[in-house]
Formats: C-alpha cells, structure tokens, sequence
C-alpha cells in the first residue's frame, strides 16, 4: 500500500510539472496585446486580401490601440478568445489547458466573401458572460436565449409552417449556409453596451458593406432595427432586396419584424 502511495505521489508531481510546462504556453498579457496588435491577421483570407487598404488607415491603428488599453486595464473584452483551465484531481491529477478560439471575426470566417447571399445586421455583441460567438444574434450551445433570440425563433415558427426552435442558440448552421451575421461594432466591454463604438469598428464594418455592395448583385440585406436601418443609403437597392423592420428584442414583440 505504502508503495502504491508513493508511486501515485510521483504520477502527481510528474503531472503537475507537465501542467506547469503547458502553462508556458498560455497566453500572458504581452501576448493578448501581441493577438491585437496583429488583428488583421485573424481575418479570413479572402475578406484579408479585399479589405487590406483598410489596415493602411489611421483609424484601425486606433481601433488596435483603444483594445490594447483595455486590456491593459483588464477590462473584460467579448467576444474572447480568453484561456481556461480544467484539472481534474483525481488518483492521478490531469490538467488540460484549453485556449479559446479569438472569435472577433467570426463572421467573416464562417461566411468567406464569395459564400455570402444574405447580410443580417446588429449593431454589437451581447454584453452577458459566454453569449457572444461573433454571429449576430447568435449564442453558443447551452446557453439561455436572448430576447432577440427568442423573437426571432418565434417568428420563424409563424410563418414557417415545418420550422421548429432549435435547442441551441448557435446560428453557426445559417453563417456556413452563406448568411453574413454581422454586427457593426464588434466588440464590447463585458456588462456595457454600446462601450467600444467610439473605437472604429463603423468604419470597418461600413467598408465591409460598401465591399458587398459593389462587388456583388442580388445580395439579401436585412436590416433589423434604428442602427441597421441608418446603413440602406450605403446599398444599391438596384442590385440587392433590402428587407427592412423592427429590430426582434424583446421590447417590440408584438411588431411582425419578419412578415414581408
């Protein structure tokens, strides 16, 4: 007995010393900071390669710049790409460090720029714990419905005889499927809408509309609500269908946002 304690100490102290060379790997701060100041570079190639004259423009150094001091001052920043740690301490400890994929630009990931046929705007990510995904509206698996989300479902159900709501709230199948699921400000500080609008995020997104608008025909664009409403004078609605209505929180329930 002695000597299987013993063995399952050493077992342990191997582990812990593997758990301490996975943490070097880690992001530190320095390079959260470093994962901003190269934020171009998580851009989806195709997206990268059409909008590179924008990384060239004295407002995206200042975007680069205003996230990297909220960093600094440990704001809390969503979407993330923040570091987690599992340890299961049992007999034999395992440890797993896991880090999040950064998911700022997951639209544009999801939906390259040749795939997109239909553009749903919002204007930022959801402020709560785990919500934002990157996606418009969207929200990862096992994760409570927003109102909006909620709205949505529900309207699709009273004009869509066969649809039913999904038990997640993941809206990842649509972006795959071609619909760009863009907010136009796409970060946020932790529990403060609206806290990063003043950083430059507009000016992307308005060239990432003005991009669609131009290099593509019969685009779908649905603008939900006073902020997507303000962007229809950047569309050719000689081209492209612009659907506009209400936006579906939970304040205009009763609106038909979806009946067009």
């Amino acid at each position: 007995m002695a000597e299987l304690k013993s063995l399952g100490k050493r077992k342990r102290d191997e582990k812990n010393q593997d758990c301490n060379d996975d943490n070097d790997d880690i992001d530190t701060d320095e390079e959260e900071w470093t994962r901003y100041e190269n934020l171009e570079d998580q851009l989806e190639t195709s997206w990268k390669l059409k909008l590179s004259s924008e990384f060239k423009k004295p407002y995206w150094s200042h975007l680069k710049a205003k996230l990297i001091e909220e960093v600094k001052d440990d704001s809390q920043i969503y979407p993330n790409g923040n570091r987690f740690v599992f340890c299961n301490h049992s007999f034999f400890l395992t440890c797993v460090f896991f880090l999040a994929v950064d998911k700022i630009f997951a639209a544009f990931q999801y939906t390259p720029f040749d795939q997109v046929r239909i553009v749903i705007i919002s204007q930022d990510p959801y402020v709560g714990k785990r919500q934002a995904e990157g996606l418009c509206f969207s929200v990862p698996n096992g994760i409570t419905f927003p109102s909006s989300l909620k709205n949505i479902f529900s309207e699709l159900e009273n004009d869509i005889k066969e649809f039913k709501t999904p038990k997640s709230g993941s809206l990842l199948k649509w972006a795959k499927q071609g619909v760009l699921l863009l907010n136009t400000i796409l970060t946020v500080r932790a529990g403060e809408p609206g806290s990063h609008k003043s950083f430059g995020w507009q000016r992307f997104t308005d060239a990432v509309l003005d991009l669609l608008n131009e290099q593509k025909t019969d685009l779908i664009f649905l603008l939900w609500g006073s902020h997507a409403l303000k962007k229809a004078e950047r569309i050719d609605k000689s081209k492209h269908t612009i659907l506009e209505c209400a936006h579906p929180s939970g304040q205009i329930i009763t609106s038909p946002y979806s009946k067009h």
